[in-house]
Order: C-alpha cells, then structure tokens, then sequence
C-alpha cells in the first residue's frame, strides 16, 4: 500500500511539461513555415528572397526559419524531456510524450532524406 501512496502523491514535472510544450509548439512552428512555403509565390519567405540585392538577407531568414529554429527548439525539448526521464520523484507521462513529439520532426526529415537519396540513384 505505501507504495502505491507515493504513486498516487507524485506530480507532473515542470520539465516534463515544459518539453512537451516546446514539442507541441515546434511542430505548430514548422506546420506554420511549411503552409508558407505552399503558398508559392504569395508567401512570406518567397517574397523575402525577390528584394533585389537584399535578397541574400532573405537566404539567411530561410536558413533560420528552416534549420536553426526548429533544430535548437527540438535539441531543448529533447534535451529536457530526457533528462526528466531519469528524475524519479516525478510522474513520467509528460517527459515521455515531450521526447516523442521532439523526435518526430528529426526523424521525419531523415527518413525523407533517404527516401530521396535512394529513389535518386
């Protein structure tokens, strides 16, 4: 009975959530950036990279955009969900579904990845 008294009396970690949450809101960050760019012509980033010789600086806003926004939020999430895996004074349900949702972004763009190296040869 003790034992499941101190199941009962944990909590959801901070940190448990807090990676989930950054998981949920990267995916609704790349969701956003990729209706974007199906947007073709009418889109934000499209018109970025036409401003003439400014346009270089619109090759940096897509390298930000694209790689460096979602690769430090995921690596934060992930980071933070996996080290809450390993705390065992908390309830481990958010921490589980942050490193799962953190993960999908990365695994998804390396299975395109290979999908398009071996459908190209």
């Amino acid at each position: 009975i003790r034992e499941m008294i101190e199941i009962v009396d944990k909590k959801h970690s901070r940190f448990g959530i807090a990676s989930c949450l950054i998981g949920v809101l990267n995916l609704g960050y790349v969701g956003l950036v990729a209706l974007d760019d199906s947007y073709g012509s009418n889109g934000f980033l499209y018109h970025l990279t036409r401003l003439g010789p400014a346009g270089l600086l619109g090759l940096i806003f897509i390298l930000l955009f694209y790689l460096l926004i979602p690769a430090i939020g995921n690596g934060l999430g992930f980071l933070v969900g996996t080290v809450e895996l390993f705390n065992t004074q908390h309830k481990k349900l958010f921490a589980v579904l942050g490193v799962i949702v953190n993960a999908i972004i990365p695994v998804s763009f390396l299975v395109g990845l290979l999908l398009l190296i071996f459908r190209n040869q």
